[in-house]
């Protein structure tokens, strides 16, 4: 028997949140429960030789009937040019949960650095232990995040971490732009390491 036999799957809605950056939203056929911080292999036909990408889970497990997708998309690449003229309503066929990258129930505190759609998995944590902190079943916990991206035109998320900045006890974030200049690079990267503690 497969380990992660294929499950089929419906795109339900498709939310641009910035340049070429865009959240699919997918319903499930059958049940697929995972852990905030794992991903899902989606079929892509025409890619070769390998006819599958991996996409870390951008929304909170507790979700029913499905997931969410942060994906960006760059230019030729297989998936991102059938993603790019998907539509709702497209099947798609996924395979999973994968992968070890959860949070720790440890309760220590947790810095997350990440740039663009690497946020994603981060954003499907804090959803996470947003939802069961509302209700009492997780403690207050320390939370850090420095979230960076190319130039102002890729920056996104700012409502998601302006509700955990609310809704959480001890949440801080950075976000920040990178310019392409090289001496403002060194700069930004300095200050991120001096700050990470």
């Amino acid at each position: 028997m497969e380990r992660f036999p294929p499950c089929a799957a419906t795109l339900t809605q498709i939310e641009p949140v910035a340049r070429d950056t865009l959240v699919y939203s997918f319903s499930l056929e059958r049940e697929m429960p995972f852990r905030a911080g794992q991903f899902f292999n989606m079929s892509v036909p025409t890619a070769k030789p390998r006819p599958e990408r991996s996409y870390s889970v951008f929304s909170d497990p507790g979700k029913q009937g499905g997931f969410d997708l942060c994906i960006k998309l760059l230019e030729g690449g297989a998936a991102s040019e059938m993603l790019r003229v998907a539509k709702v309503g497209d099947p798609y066929s996924f395979r999973g949960p994968m992968g070890v990258f959860t949070l720790a129930e440890d309760n220590e505190p947790i810095n997350f650095v990440a740039t663009g759609t690497g946020i994603a998995p981060y954003h499907a944590m804090l959803a996470e232990h947003a939802r069961l902190f509302a209700r009492g079943e997780v403690p207050a916990r320390r939370f850090r995040v420095y979230f960076g991206v190319r130039d102002e035109g890729d920056l996104f998320l700012g409502e998601s971490l302006d509700r955990c900045t609310r809704e959480l006890p001890d949440f801080e974030k950075d976000l920040r732009a990178f310019l392409a200049a090289k001496d403002l690079w060194e700069w930004e990267h300095d200050y991120w390491l001096g700050q990470i503690s």
